[in-house]
């Protein structure tokens, strides 16, 4: 197996955990208790659903142009 394949699969795992470590108590959460500063909880977990794609997808094409990281699958050295 290759190093860049095997980094891929640990991040992979690491997202994996992470995720489920806060996703499911903070859904939990979310949905049984009731708690101060409730709905701007629900906002901060529901904002990137609700941001149109273009209003980062903009900023990060522009970083890629700056760092000569788009247009090809590989950096130009």
């Amino acid at each position: 197996m290759s190093s860049v394949l095997l980094v891929t699969l640990e991040v992979m795992g690491a997202v994996v955990l992470l995720s489920i470590a806060l996703g499911v108590p903070a859904a939990y959460a979310l949905a049984c208790v009731q708690f101060p500063g409730k709905r701007f909880a629900m906002l901060i977990f529901l904002l990137p659903l609700m941001v149109p794609p273009v209003t980062y997808g903009i900023p990060m094409a522009t970083v890629m142009y700056k760092f000569h990281l788009a247009g090809s699958i590989w950096p130009a050295r």
